[in-house]
This record gives structure tokens, sequence and C-alpha cells, in this order.
């Protein structure tokens, strides 16, 4: 019997529509692509603010007092910011598959050699490379966006990024404070580190760049004679000045000093 015969006629056109709303295998594979970097952009939120849950065990081990364990905070703003233009270029340049999956285990080995060290002047190295490996995130995910996804739909896109990338954020908090009190920061460190050079190795087997260009515009890679352009732009410039206002306090009391703040 054919299918026709065996299912009465509103179930077959039911299963019929039913098929047609599953995404194909060529639909899901741009999803599966945003959704690498996208799991680093989460994660690297727990790298960043795990530091503000360890205050109390950082300060004994490097030997160091509250405006030194500032300073060590800031040394992952340094790297964040200051290598987002060189890794732009980077990105533009090469590819996100290599570019993430380097950053990743950079961020790794990074954090790995903070938690084993004592020595302040490592940690500080450790911290600003961490910062500078997690500056790729959310400039691949807008990369890998605008190599898989149609124009119209880079705003959207960006928009989920960013909230399900805000996740990690409410995850570095009270679970990994959870995981610090239940095991040890010393245990919860290399799991971290364990899992960045992890997510490094996934992202260079699996994230690809689209082998089709068909209608992409071509254009010269963006370098370093376009960043004047980009500077004397009045619309760049208020967009930075805005998020200059924001970070101190976004970043500096919320991810640093707002836990033990709080807490007293």
């Amino acid at each position: 019997l054919s299918l026709h015969d065996a299912l009465p006629i509103s179930s077959f056109l039911k299963i019929q529509i039913w098929m047609k709303m599953i995404p194909s295998r060529q639909k899901l594979i741009p999803y599966f692509m945003w959704s690498i970097p996208l799991f680093f952009f989460a994660f690297q939120f727990i790298l960043r603010l795990w530091q503000g849950l360890m205050m109390d065990k950082l300060i004994p081990q490097f030997n160091i007092d509250a405006s030194e364990f500032g300073m060590l905070a800031a040394f992952y703003y340094y790297g964040y910011a200051f290598l987002q233009i060189p890794i732009a270029l980077l990105i533009d340049r090469y590819s996100p598959r290599y570019v993430l999956s380097f950053c990743a285990i950079l961020c790794g080995v990074a954090t790995f050699f903070f938690t084993i060290t004592s020595n302040f002047p490592l940690a500080l190295l450790s911290r600003f490379l961490v910062g500078a490996g997690s500056a790729s995130a959310l400039l691949c995910i807008s990369k890998i966006i605008a190599q898989w996804f149609p124009k119209e739909l880079y705003a959207r896109m960006i928009g989920l990024a960013v909230m399900f990338g805000l996740s990690g954020a409410i995850y570095g908090g009270k679970p990994v404070g959870i995981l610090i009190k239940e095991h040890s920061g010393y245990t919860v460190s290399l799991w971290l580190a364990g899992i960045s050079i992890g997510i490094g190795i996934f992202t260079f087997l699996f994230l690809r760049s689209p082998k089709s260009t068909e209608g992409e515009v071509v254009h010269e890679p963006f370098g370093w004679r376009n960043v004047k352009q980009v500077f004397l732009s009045p619309v760049i410039l208020s967009l930075g000045i805005t998020n200059l206002l924001l970070v101190g306090t976004l970043e500096g009391f919320g991810d640093v000093w707002g836990v033990p703040y709080m807490m007293s």
C-alpha cells in the first residue's frame, strides 16, 4: 500500500506540512557555525567573573593588597580593549576558525598558568592574555553572521548572540561560586582552563567559512589605513564615548568589586 492509501488524506497533508517545517541540513549549518563562537562568547564571561569570586583566595596567593588586586583585574581589560582592533584585522584577513581556535586555547593556557603560579607579574601577564583571547569572541560572531546569514538578519542574530552570550555572566556568578565552595578554587580554575582549550580544539575541527561566495561583495581586507577613517567618524566616536562612560560601572564594579561590596 502507498502512504496515500494507508493514511487518511487529512493526516497525510498534516505530515507533509510538518516535514516542510523541519529545517533542512543546509539551513541548520549557519546556526551551527554561529553557535560555536557563541559558546565561547558565553564562556569568556565566566573567565572574566571568576576572579572576583576568588578574591579572598587570590590576595594571599599572590601576597597583594586591594589596590594590586584591582590592577590584576584591570590587566584583563587592557588585553580585551587594546587587542580589539588587531584581532578584528586578523579575522578579516584570515578566518574566524583560526583566530577563534587560537584565542580559546590561549585563554585556557593563560588560565592554567594563572592557577599554578604565585608570581604576581606572571599573573598579570596571564590575565592580560585571557583578556586578549576573549576579545575575539564577539568579533568572530559578527564575522560568522556576515558570512552565513542574509544581510537583513544581521541585527537579529547579533541581538540573539548577546542575549544568549550573557547567560555566561549568569552562570559565572552563583553556580561557579557554588563549585568553588564544594571543590576548590584551584580545581575549578583547572576545569575552566581545560574547557577553554577544548573549545579551541572543537572550533578548529568544526568551524568553517561558507564555500559559496555567490552574490558576496568582493572588497579589499580592512587594513590599518582604514582605521583613521573609522576614528574620524562622528557616529563611531559618539558610540565609543558612550561605551567608555558605561564600562567603568558595568565592568569595574559589576565584575570585580560588586560581589565583595554587596557581601560586606
